[in-house]
């Protein structure tokens, strides 16, 4: 069902018979990421989408991908503090162009994503800040330009003679635990 489905997108796109594209990991940096993208590169397979697969460490893998020289790549993104998302936005989706979208080496931009970040990035009035972010964030999955494909998860196990406080953004913050007596 699914493979059917994403065989008809890609006919409606223009690729009835699939395309080839580079997809590139490290096999260094996340967990299991050589993994992910293999079984990656197997799914793909069965819609037509034909891989040229490229792993290798971080060392080479960030900076070649900083310069742009990947098709399509893994990358993972955190930001401290967590607050809303501004940070993806700025870095990731908006234009790279010296100021904004520094992690956005690929040359995607789309002049509304611009607009709201650099909106967003003087707005106070919260609800309105949001709401940009929502409409950039629409825009993006709207036009496909990120196709979100695994949240790695971070695991935490301690003793109860361990108290550390849970906070609002869910990051952890090990200089505020104390030990029980």
């Amino acid at each position: 069902m699914i493979v059917d489905k994403a065989k008809t997108l890609l006919a409606e796109a223009g690729y009835p018979d699939g395309f080839k594209t580079g997809l590139s990991c490290s096999n260094d940096r996340y967990i299991a990421d050589e993994q992910i993208c293999l079984a990656i590169s197997s799914m793909w397979a069965k819609i037509g989408v034909q891989v040229d697969l490229s792993v290798e460490s971080k060392t080479t893998y960030f900076p070649r991908m900083d310069n742009g020289e990947l098709d399509v790549y893994l990358l993972g993104w955190a930001s401290l503090p967590a607050m809303d998302g501004y940070s993806v936005l700025q870095a990731l989706l908006a234009t790279n162009d010296g100021t904004f979208g520094g992690s956005n080496p690929n040359g995607l931009s789309d002049p509304r994503i611009d607009a709201l970040a650099r909106s967003a990035s003087v707005e106070l009035e919260e609800t309105k800040r949001v709401d940009m972010l929502k409409e950039a964030f629409r825009i993006t999955h709207d036009d496909a330009l990120f196709i979100p494909l695994h949240q790695q998860p971070v695991a935490w196990a301690m003793s109860n003679k361990v108290d550390i406080p849970q906070f609002p953004d869910e990051y952890v913050r090990p200089w505020f635990a104390q030990i029980k007596k």
